[in-house]
């Protein structure tokens, strides 16, 4: 006998509970695989974006919060590093090139980094994507995402957050070039000359008026403002690891002589760091979905059992009538797979959605594009649990099996 009309009738009249099933299953399932992609698209990301960043000195105090201010342009409240410390970077063996960041400013949503052209070319291997590099105070580089055109003006706004209104209304800056899209928060950034950014404090000193663009770190030892990080690429890992030691116990003068502790960083180093505590949550949020996918299992048995009891009168006839037990009991057993099959594979699909919808988020809030990908490890996932809720289903279909055709119908008296 072939047992495909029986699954197709069966299918027909018990759709609506069969969808629900699948649904339960489903939405359980997506929570495991939306967490892994997630939190596997989460460290890819953010990997990324520290990509140009080797090595971070600042002044003593929290290399989290000098990491995202200087990687991820989140607004921190950085204590500031002398500029003579600078040129004194720039002048230490192993260093390719270094560039300060300072912040404070912005134009609508857009933070201004003051800097030099090393930031801007990546020490001449990043090619600008339009135009060219800033060589004068009132110009500026673009992000790729900044919606500016080349060649328009405009005046920056005091402040790293959008609630401040305070505009600096007698600068005004000239769009000159637009940097190629990374997928980082950089790509929101305006960058501008560093000593532009001292003269609209009133900070810059008299010897940087009318000299060239980065010629005032040339001079070591002589006292320049302050500025909230710098950036360093090491010629090497062993040079980087000497930067790094020399750094994290250094002392720096300011410009008023008083002495600054520094720190060195290695964004990689951070990064492990949160990625564990990523990881962490990752694991909650996984049992979270292991519990979710036992329960929705569970309810596979106690529903497959509930609808054999309500087909009893029906099965016992089909014995009566000949139909052997494998017959039944494979016909059951079909019918609660296919609802397992069709809420795995939406599981796949909703729990790929979900990360899709936490990568656009991030996106949105911090800049950082994610790419979710489903992998073998999500298919092994959704593998498992498929057989798993097979097996299960084999509880309703071991009840058609145990009973004989006479007490069936029996029972449905």
């Amino acid at each position: 006998m072939n047992p495909l009309m029986l699954i197709k009738g069966e299918l027909r009249r018990s759709f609506g509970g069969i969808l629900a099933l699948a649904l339960v299953l489903a939405l359980s399932l997506s929570l495991g695989v939306g967490v892994s992609m997630t939190e596997r698209a989460v460290r890819q990301g953010t990997a990324r974006a520290g990509d140009a960043f080797d090595l971070l000195v600042g002044a003593q105090g929290s290399s989290v919060q000098l990491m995202l201010g200087a990687v991820y342009l989140r607004p921190q409240s950085l204590p500031l590093v002398p500029g003579s410390a600078v040129s004194e970077i720039l002048t230490q063996e192993g260093v390719v090139w270094a560039a300060p960041l300072a912040f404070g400013d912005r134009w609508n949503a857009s933070p201004l980094v003051g800097t030099t052209t090393d930031m801007v070319t990546l020490g001449g291997k990043r090619r600008l994507a339009e135009g060219r590099a800033f060589a004068a105070q009132d110009e500026a580089v673009l992000g790729a995402g900044v919606p500016l055109r080349l060649g328009e003006t405009f005046s920056p706004m005091h402040g790293q957050v959008s609630a401040s209104h305070n505009e600096h209304g007698h600068v005004r800056y000239k769009a000159v070039g637009r940097l190629p899209e990374t997928g980082t928060p950089w790509d929101n950034a305006i960058l501008i000359p560093i000593e532009s950014v001292w003269s609209v404090h009133d900070a810059l000193p008299d010897a940087g008026h009318g000299l060239p663009l980065g010629h005032l770190f040339e001079r070591k030892g002589s006292p320049l403002p302050g500025v909230s990080a710098v950036v360093v690429k090491p010629e090497s890992i062993a040079a980087a690891y000497r930067l790094r030691a020399f750094w994290q116990t250094a002392t720096v003068s300011d410009a008023g002589g008083r002495p600054v502790n520094m720190q060195g960083v290695f964004t990689g180093e951070v990064l492990t760091e949160l990625f564990a505590t990523l990881g962490d949550m990752r694991d909650i949020m996984t049992g979270m979905a292991y519990a979710a996918q036992f329960v929705a299992l569970c309810g596979v048995m106690l529903v497959g059992g509930m609808a054999v009891s309500m087909r009893k009168r029906m099965l016992g006839t089909l014995r009566v009538l000949g139909a052997p037990r494998a017959y039944l009991v494979l016909s059951v057993w079909c019918v609660v797979s296919a609802s397992i099959a069709v809420g795995t594979l939406a599981g796949l699909l909703f729990g790929w959605g979900l990360s899709e919808g936490a990568a656009l988020l991030t996106f949105r809030q911090t800049g950082i594009m994610l790419s979710p990908q489903l992998t073998l490890a999500e298919g092994s996932f959704a593998a498992a649990s498929f057989a798993l809720g097979s097996l299960c289903a084999l509880f309703p279909a071991y009840m058609v099996y145990r009973k004989t055709g006479a007490v069936a119908l029996g029972d449905g008296e």
